[in-house]
């Protein structure tokens, strides 16, 4: 047999072969929703809802998510356990597509308006809490605060009795003391400035 037909033969061979019987390869993309496929890729949640299920069918080898390039927003977190995590003869392998560059990200874009003082409505993300990070433009930003830098000082703390009521920890009236400079700045704030 000619040597040249038989590395032919064999390079097809290899080329063709299935890397391990057990690996499956999952596709996703930001605004993916179908099964996970190359052609029909799913979202980044979904494939990590079917890992159980793929865990069940093949047990050994591996299961790699391949992400395509854009951001992935993401309403929850995403959680590994050990009914969708890998175990020791099963890999569980998230990566990025070859030349993409995928962001998987919590945070929420928010229209901001105005200019040297800006301003954004974010009723709408305040049900999970108060947002604790703010960027411009990929550059983490400071939040609108009292002072602008450092601290409010107490320039002195102290405890006293109520009258007529028993003395214990839950009954005493803590009285702290600011300066008179932080007083002003307070004074000129509203109730709902002072509550926020």
């Amino acid at each position: 047999m000619n040597w040249k037909l038989l590395l032919l033969l064999f390079s097809v061979v290899v080329t063709h072969a299935p890397a391990r019987a057990g690996d499956t390869t999952l596709y996703v993309s930001p605004r993916g929703s179908g099964n996970g496929s190359r052609l029909s890729p799913a979202s980044l949640q979904r494939a990590v809802a079917m890992l159980p299920e793929l865990k069940k069918m093949n047990g050994k080898g591996a299961i790699t998510i391949v992400l395509r390039n854009g951001t992935y927003e993401l309403n929850e977190p995403i959680c590994i356990t050990p009914q969708n995590g890998g175990t020791k003869t099963l890999k569980i392998i998230f990566k990025a597509e070859l030349n993409a560059h995928p962001v998987i990200s919590g945070g929420k874009k928010v229209l901001i308006k105005g200019k040297g003082v800006l301003s954004a409505n974010i009723s709408a993300l305040l049900k999970d809490g108060v947002p604790q990070d703010i960027y411009i433009n990929g550059k983490r930003a400071i939040r609108a605060r009292t002072p602008n830098t450092g601290f409010l000082k107490f320039t002195k703390v102290s405890e006293k009795k109520p009258s007529g009521i028993p003395w214990n920890k839950t009954t005493s009236v803590q009285c702290f003391e600011i300066p008179m400079a932080t007083y002003k700045e307070l004074k000129t704030l509203s109730s709902r400035q002072l509550r926020n």
